[in-house]
């Protein structure tokens, strides 16, 4: 891999892009894996700034989708807790020094780790299912689209992440002190807005131009993604989750 992100190279999911539908959709099956993975840090340390944060926060959602996925056990946990652990610690550094070889090879682990546990728990992923919609709409980076939903989309769908909000906390280096899996969990959210702040991620699409009537039409690109197939999520809570993220654009000709 030249990346460290989706860790394809162990990955029995390739996403195929439709673009005359402008539609993502997925092949799964174990013979897309490859017979052999190489992770070789000197291969991803001309990866420029804005792409290493794309897609460290792709593994990251790879992993806490993993963590809250219904389908968890308890190998899947393990994965997804030491990637969210070493993206904690690495990701700013590999942003910032892109030459920093332990951080690349600790990236590329948690890259690695966090799609193990995403393809065994395969199952609720609206984060992925936003990214995808969006991302196949827009022509947004997968990462990117992952990075602004993530907190969003955990704040949404309280339920889907509170079973698991205490391993997330500590994983994320956020003292227990006995408070409830509630209050971890918003703490939980905060950080990893904190951890996009810090690699220089926007909070939003504000720089993708989006009118009314394409907004409009996520709702059901969204509703109909493969990835809602195993959680499908009601028109008004896409819209929802769409308005915190889109600052619409006025078209030419219709004034302000």
């Amino acid at each position: 891999p030249t990346t460290a992100g989706t860790g394809s190279e162990v990955s029995p999911i390739a996403v195929i892009y439709n673009e005359e539908l402008r539609l993502k959709t997925n092949i799964i099956n174990p013979f897309i894996n490859a017979d052999v993975a190489v992770l070789d840090p000197d291969l991803t340390v001309g990866l420029p700034p804005k792409v290493t944060a794309f897609t460290g926060m792709d593994a990251l959602t790879h992993a806490i989708e993993a963590l809250a996925s219904p389908m968890a056990t308890a190998m899947t946990d393990a994965c997804a807790l030491q990637a969210i652990r070493l993206i904690r610690d690495y990701l700013p550094i590999a942003v910032r020094d892109g030459g920093n070889i332990r951080a690349r090879l600790e990236m590329l682990q948690a890259s690695l780790l966090g799609i193990t546990a995403f393809s065994f728990a395969l199952n609720a992923i609206p984060v992925h299912n936003f990214a995808h919609a969006y991302g196949a709409m827009f022509r947004i980076p997968h990462g990117l689209a992952n990075a602004v939903f993530l907190p969003v989309v955990m704040e949404a769908i309280p339920e889907l992440y509170l079973p698991k909000a205490k391993l997330l906390a500590q994983a994320l280096g956020i003292h227990d002190h006995g408070q409830g899996d509630d209050v971890l969990l918003a703490k939980s959210i905060e950080r990893i807005r904190q951890l996009r702040d810090d690699i220089g991620l926007p909070r939003d699409f504000a720089d993708y131009p989006i009118t009314a009537e394409q907004f409009a039409a996520t709702i059901p690109a969204v509703a109909s993604d493969p990835a809602a197939v195993s959680f499908p999520m009601p028109p008004e809570l896409i819209q929802a989750i769409g308005e915190r993220v889109v600052k619409l654009t006025v078209e030419k000709g219709q004034g302000k």
